[in-house]
């Protein structure tokens, strides 16, 4: 099932990498699937993960078209489009919960929006918003999967301290925000709760499925009631943002390892180039669904520093 709203137009920038063109691929699989309207995430939801400062602040912002960063634009819609995308992944939680499995196709991203800050192409965040929620509602543990080849540092910052949530981030080092080293792991009770995967440019299939089942063993421990992804598809050979080298094969057995999980709701974080976007998505429902076959490609990746942080946590 596909969370989506077309309201995501008004807010482009054709110029910048993070524009409404990303999705123009998108038409023909949407066509083929239930696709769902989200609500706007109301105040009370936005403020279990942001503050009240920062939610002004976008609204203010967005009402004089003006930049929150030297990356991060907004236009006069961005206020409420950035509310629609934070209640798709709300929406797309609770239709995981219900049926299995949902993918929120929401922009703008926001793996990197801190509580107070907006930063890298995000100014709420949608993904700590919606699992918030969810905590709010009664699950217990909830795990995050984060493959967008940026790191999730405002994700991570959400939920550094919480036992309930397992932050767990797969991605390219070196590359901005410039966190995520192996070496975070949490703070207070939330030690041993936040994994970090970092892998170096020009990581293939073989060896970031390699490091993802490192992942889910971890995730499996924690043994979540619910998982949420921030899928991101600027892992793929051809993103111009990105440095590694992932392919449509290698989102397809993503998918179908995460079908261990009972419940699991995708939220889109990057993804610049829009036909890779388009066959990720796809390939990832597919995986999701039990349609692709398993996929086992060689290389392995080097993993020894990233076990031997784990294992003061878990068995790695």
């Amino acid at each position: 099932m596909i969370v989506y709203f077309r309201e995501h137009e008004l807010h482009t920038m054709p110029s910048h990498p993070e524009n409404a063109g990303r999705f123009e691929r998108l038409e023909g699989l949407l066509a083929k699937e239930e696709v769902r309207y989200p609500e706007p995430a109301g105040e009370e939801q936005v403020l279990r993960v942001h503050t009240p400062e920062h939610l002004r602040r976008i609204a203010s912002l967005s009402e004089a078209e003006r930049w929150a960063d030297a990356d991060t634009y907004l236009t006069r819609h961005t206020y409420r489009t950035a509310l629609l995308a934070a209640g798709g992944a709300l929406l797309a939680a609770y239709l995981a919960l219900e049926h299995g499995h949902a993918f929120a196709l929401v922009r703008p991203p926001g793996h990197h929006a801190t509580p107070g800050r907006a930063m890298g192409f995000c100014l709420l965040n949608n993904i700590a918003i919606a699992c918030a929620e969810m905590l709010a509602r009664g699950v217990r543990r909830i795990a995050i999967i984060d493959t967008d080849v940026h790191h999730g540092n405002g994700t991570q910052e959400v939920f550094y301290s919480s036992p309930e949530v397992l932050f767990v981030s797969l991605h390219q080092h070196p590359l901005y925000p410039g966190t995520g080293m192996v070496e975070e792991t949490g703070r207070g009770e939330g030690e041993g709760y936040t994994v970090n995967i970092p892998l170096p440019p020009g990581t293939e299939d073989g060896e970031y499925l390699d490091a993802l089942s490192l992942a889910l063993s971890v995730v499996e421990q924690h043994s979540p009631e619910l998982v949420l992804v921030s899928a991101g598809y600027d892992t793929a050979v051809d993103d111009p943002l990105g440095g590694m080298m992932l392919t449509t094969r290698c989102y397809a057995e993503i998918g179908r390892r995460l079908r261990r999980f009972s419940k699991v709701a995708f939220c889109l974080e990057g993804g610049y180039s829009s036909s890779a976007l388009a066959a990720g998505v796809e390939a990832t429902l597919a995986g999701i669904r039990g349609q692709s076959e398993e996929y086992e490609p060689r290389g392995r990746a080097k993993l020894e520093e990233v076990r031997r942080v784990l294992r003061r946590y878990w068995n790695a």
